[in-house]
């Protein structure tokens, strides 16, 4: 039987806090014995080929789907096909890895995002359907941003995207989300929204040694 560690989600649209609370429950529950490790989605594999933070920027799927969106250029089109070849199996290869490096039960993984809006940007209206497919986390902490929100917190990269694309990224996540989802709003002061996460997340480690 092939054990692996719990792995925990935190997820919500740009500007929702997913970082920022990935972090911090990190940093909680090493303070508080627990074995735990950061791991960002998108960038766990690639951070380890050069210049790979500039290459996102610059032809990434989020600056693909905006132009794409904006232009209808080919050469757009042709860069939205190729992701599309390789986006799904990206995914499944970083749970993949993740899973083969931390296979102690005890350990716990946090996600920092999953994939769903990264499958919005590759895929479009089938991403709802593809998040599906995929391994889902333990825990799915759901940071419940409105759009007015996440306006006011987005950097200079995520503002060249659309309010429109934001909109439906909301509502993309929305249909996404399901009963077993730990849903948090985001507008919430920071300290606010981690101490309930941890809580929450705490109190069900607890039920569950103590179900052992």
């Amino acid at each position: 039987m092939l054990h692996t560690a719990r792995t925990i989600a935190i997820v919500g649209p740009d500007g929702s806090g997913k970082t920022t609370q990935a972090k911090l429950l990190v940093e909680h529950l090493q303070a508080a014995g627990y074995d735990a490790q950061y791991v960002h989605a998108l960038y766990y594999l690639s951070n380890n080929f050069p210049y790979a933070d500039e290459l996102r920027r610059r032809i990434g799927p989020r600056k693909t789907r905006t132009q794409l969106t904006k232009t209808g250029r080919p050469v757009y089109l042709l860069r939205q096909a190729l992701f599309g070849l390789v986006g799904f199996w990206f995914a499944l290869l970083t749970i993949g890895v993740v899973s083969l490096r931390f296979r102690d039960e005890s350990q716990i993984v946090v996600f920092d995002r999953y994939y769903q809006q990264f499958f919005y940007d590759v895929y479009g209206p089938l991403a709802v359907f593809l998040s599906r497919l995929l391994p889902q986390p333990w825990r799915m902490i759901y940071l419940n941003a409105d759009l007015t929100t996440i306006q006011t917190r987005m950097d200079a990269t995520d503002r060249a995207a659309d309010t429109q694309y934001y909109a439906t990224v909301i509502g993309l996540y929305d249909e996404c989300s399901t009963d077993e989802w730990l849903s948090f709003r985001a507008e919430l002061p920071v300290e606010t929204v981690h101490g309930r996460i941890f809580e929450a997340i705490h109190c069900d480690l607890y039920r569950e040694r103590v179900l052992k």
